[in-house]
């Protein structure tokens, strides 16, 4: 503060005694002046000694003889302390009228600065949120004389008490009397230090700090929980309780219960000690430590890392209680808590725990995602599949803070850590085509099914036609028999036997498991022992069943519930072949395979029947690819009536049609029928449309007419 901007300098000061003037000499007027001036600001004697480095007495004797040599020594300090000039401390002019009226300071001005300092005080207090009780203690006057004093500022008091109260409020012991000062930051006390026991953990550090904020008395409070009387030692249990000291935060309820105190009354006593953790400090080595290593294993879940630092945490401590209590009582944040990785709102996993500002919440909504479709197809995911679909997605993240990242996903469980398979549990994709397939497997099998089968059915299910380019790279990865193994056994309804053999625990209705189409194949193949040849599959369910060929095929080469026995023979999964009905299917089977056969042999000739004079016929169902393009392969029954580079007229078309022989495939020779597209188009024929090829060898002549079933 500017010395020369300052209070005005006090008048001239006459110095009477029953009504005489006194001897006018300089060093007692200059000592009177001083003295008023002191007077008019506020400041004791002692407090302008110390500050000048003299003794007591000697400055007193300066207040009633100031001589020019002191005043040489002492003058621009004491102007300065008094915050006026020297020029107005050594104007000695005498009245020419003095009387006993004559004040050393106006009455009403002191009023007024009484008032001043007594408001400057009284907001200081406010501002260190102190009540009167604890400054009236430190002090060593009671509340009353305190809120006096915080009215109006005493002028006559001890420079001690002034020097208490000046501590009290956290000030240099001038502030008071300075309605100009500004209030300094208040100073932090040293922090507390608790027991240096090697073996103690962070739930002993939080006991401890509670026992310090449990004591009322400020003087008898130690940070030791053995210390403590009855009372105390209960809210200091209330208090740790309350920061996860018995495993996760209890609310007031529990705690209230557990001490038969009301919830109101377990709300007062948290708060209270609460408020006694203001403006103070707590050295916690173990928990300082802690933090330090948590950062290196961030993000992970809060389960992970209490399990790997519980010998620091203490037996029951809570990590997320560690929190609470470094954010609230320490108020230092070095990790945040968040409720899932990715940012989805839906999903609630338990907390992860990241590092301060460290939001990978859309590198895991990526993580996620691209887990999920993995997950969706194969049944579960592997890291470095998922880590190279990223990639391709433009995530550039090393690969260990990668790895951290995936095991903080909701619901992350490995299920072969060695291969780095994993699945996210119920907070996976709800279509798992791993449990997709087992239930429908277990819906149709009356008996226990090897997971080899649930693999093999997954695998035939993911046969698909016309695949799309970006599918196509998701197929190129199947599960391995221990993961899906391990996803089954995870799952519910689904009990596992004699380590790879599943059944269900809980029925899976057919009604519920099956497409319709599929359920038509169960049936059919139920009535006949679980057992039926190709031919009579499609008798049953194209021809009377009303299902379109294209849904009949993808069905039987797609559904898990399907299982190629042999060479057109199928059979519902988990069925015996030694049933009656198996036995008897079998049978047929065998005969109708035997003939066609036979008659394959002899369609091997081609042309062997060209001059026969019975007409031959056929049903065959129009393919959309005959249309698309324009070519007709003559059915095998028709190759030995048929003669190469021959002309064949159609009844009721103009053009005849010219048979000759394409080039092979798969070994077999194809005999295509050039320009019969154009007489199924001419006739109105659409693709799906059964019709009757009728043949006259001997006449080189057809006849297409639709099929009429009788």
């Amino acid at each position: 503060m500017d010395s020369t901007a300052s209070i005005p300098a006090p008048p001239p000061i006459a110095i009477v005694k029953r009504g005489r003037p006194l001897l006018s000499d300089r060093a007692k007027l200059r000592a009177a002046q001083i003295k008023a001036a002191r007077t008019k600001v506020l400041i004791t004697p002692s407090q302008i000694a110390e500050r000048l480095g003299i003794p007591l007495p000697r400055y007193r004797h300066l207040e009633k003889q100031c001589s020019d040599a002191a005043w040489a020594q002492y003058g621009e300090a004491i102007a300065r302390i008094l915050r006026t000039t020297t020029a107005a401390l050594e104007d000695l002019q005498i009245p020419t009228e003095l009387d006993d009226s004559t004040n050393t300071c106006d009455p009403q001005t002191a009023e007024e600065i009484a008032a001043r300092l007594a408001t400057h005080a009284a907001n200081r207090r406010h501002e260190l949120k102190l009540s009167i009780a604890q400054v009236a203690r430190d002090v060593g006057v009671t509340r009353l004389t305190l809120a006096k004093w915080e009215a109006k500022f005493p002028l006559r008091t001890s420079t001690q008490r002034l020097e208490r109260w000046a501590h009290a409020l956290q000030v240099p012991a001038g502030w008071l009397t300075d309605t100009d000062a500004p209030s300094p930051s208040p100073s932090l006390p040293e922090p507390v230090k608790l027991r240096t026991d090697s073996h103690q953990t962070v739930s002993d550090e939080i006991l401890d700090i509670a026992a310090w904020l449990a004591e009322s008395n400020q003087r008898r409070r130690q940070a030791d929980w053995s210390t403590l009387r009855p009372a105390a030692a209960r809210n200091a249990e209330i208090f740790a309780l309350r920061y996860g000291r018995e495993g996760e935060a209890r609310t007031l309820d529990c705690i209230g219960q557990r001490f038969n105190i009301t919830r109101e009354r377990t709300r007062q006593i948290c708060a209270t000690m609460l408020a006694r953790t203001r403006g103070q400090q707590f050295a916690t080595p173990v928990l300082a430590s802690l933090i330090v290593d948590l950062q290196a294993h961030l993000p992970a879940p809060i389960a992970e890392l209490e399990s790997r630092f519980r010998d620091r945490l203490g037996p029951s401590q809570s990590l997320r209680g560690v929190y609470e209590f470094a954010t609230e009582i320490l108020a230092t944040r070095t990790f945040e808590i968040r409720q899932n990785v990715t940012g989805h709102q839906l999903l609630r996993d338990e907390p992860i725990a990241c590092r301060v500002g460290d939001d990978q919440s859309e590198i895991g909504r990526v993580l996620y995602d691209a887990s999920c479709r993995m997950i969706r197809v194969s049944g579960a995911a592997q890291v470095q599949f998922v880590f190279g679909v990223c990639a391709q997605e433009g995530l550039t993240l090393p690969y260990p803070d990668y790895m951290k990242l995936v095991m903080t996903l909701p619901g992350f469980e490995w299920l072969e850590e060695r291969t780095g398979w994993y699945w996210l549990g119920g907070f996976g994709p709800a279509d798992n085509r791993a449990l997709f397939v087992a239930r429908k497997i277990l819906a149709v099998s009356p008996r226990r099914v090897d997971v080899a089968e649930i693999v093999s059915a997954l695998a035939r299910g993911r046969r698909r036609h016309n695949v799309q380019k970006p599918d196509a790279f998701e197929l190129e990865v199947d599960a391995p028999r221990d993961a899906i193994l391990g996803v089954l056994r995870r799952s519910p309804g689904i009990e596992v036997l004699q380590h790879d053999d599943l059944k269900s625990s809980t029925r899976f209705h057919i009604e519920d498991e099956l497409s319709a189409t599929e359920i038509m194949f169960y049936k059919t193949l139920h009535e006949r022992g679980g057992l039926a040849s190709w031919s009579e599959l499609k008798s049953a369910l194209c021809d009377r069943g009303g299902i379109q060929p294209v849904t009949f095929h993808m069905t039987l080469h797609t559904s898990p519930i399907l299982q190629a026995v042999d060479f057109g023979l199928y059979k519902l999964i988990g069925y015996s072949l030694c049933s009656d009905k198996a036995i008897e299917s079998l049978s047929s089977w065998r005969e109708r395979l035997g003939a066609t056969r036979a008659m394959g042999a002899a369609y091997e000739v081609l042309g062997s029947h060209a001059e026969a004079s019975e007409p031959i016929s056929v049903v065959v169902r129009l393919g959309s690819s005959i249309y698309r393009g324009g070519y007709f392969d003559s059915p095998a029954a028709l190759k030995p009536y048929l003669k190469m580079d021959q002309s064949y007229s159609v009844a009721g078309f103009p053009n005849p049609i010219r048979v000759w022989t394409s080039t092979q495939r798969h070994n077999k020779q194809l005999v295509r029928l050039q320009g019969m597209p154009q007489v199924f188009k001419s006739m109105g024929l659409r693709p799906g449309t059964q019709v009757t090829i009728t043949l006259n060898p001997a006449d080189r002549r057809f006849e297409v007419a639709p099929f009429t079933p009788e």
